[in-house]
């Protein structure tokens, strides 16, 4: 079971990266971000919340769970707005965190491929809680569980009260790190 969920996950990023033209490989996740017409809404969060730098960082390996703009679109109305002013920096951090994974993870094994740029402290903790599940902990200190039983792998996390957030298939391969798009705004209880 876990071999033929991990061959469906890896074919699946294949696919998904082979069909995405806008990817760089040569590019940083940020600078990839920037030049999808669907992350507008999280590169500015990103750059609002002062991660830009960090997430740029050529020697660091990120794996980022991306909303799309629709994904923050279906957020209660003013809440994207409130969050980029200047006062709630330090919320939009903890939201943009909760979508960062300051490793590289190998999804077709599930085992860290490089954790280079975690804050010190920092343990991935990536683990195969059952066959088909795997827990990471984000950069913001939460746990997101990646149920991959179906052909829609799902997110679910701890870090507050969320629906799940689907992987929509849509892999862009960064020189630092990879992004997965995912459907929902992952949001941290307040």
């Amino acid at each position: 079971m876990m071999n033929a969920v991990k061959t469906t996950f890896a074919a699946l990023t294949v696919t998904a990266f082979a069909g995405t033209a806008s990817a760089d490989a040569d590019l940083n996740v940020v600078e990839n971000a920037a030049g999808s017409p669907v992350f507008t809404t999280l590169v500015a969060a990103a750059d609002a919340a002062g991660l830009v730098d960090y997430l740029s960082t050529p020697e660091y390996r990120f794996t980022i769970f991306a909303p799309t703009d629709a994904a923050f679109a279906a957020l209660p109305e003013g809440t994207v707005e409130r969050l980029l002013m200047p006062e709630n920096q330090d919320e939009l951090r903890s939201l943009v965190s909760a979508h960062v994974v300051p490793a590289l993870i190998d999804f077709s094994t599930g085992e860290v491929a490089e954790d280079v740029g975690a804050p010190e402290g920092y343990t991935t903790g990536t683990v195969f809680v059952d066959d088909a599940i795997m827990q990471v902990d984000t950069l913001e200190g939460a746990d997101l569980l990646i149920d991959m039983r179906s052909d829609m792998p799902m997110i679910s996390t701890d870090i507050g009260t969320i629906e799940d957030a689907i992987l929509l298939g849509d892999v862009i391969e960064a020189s630092n790190g990879i992004i997965h798009t995912i459907d929902t705004v992952l949001t941290p209880a307040n």
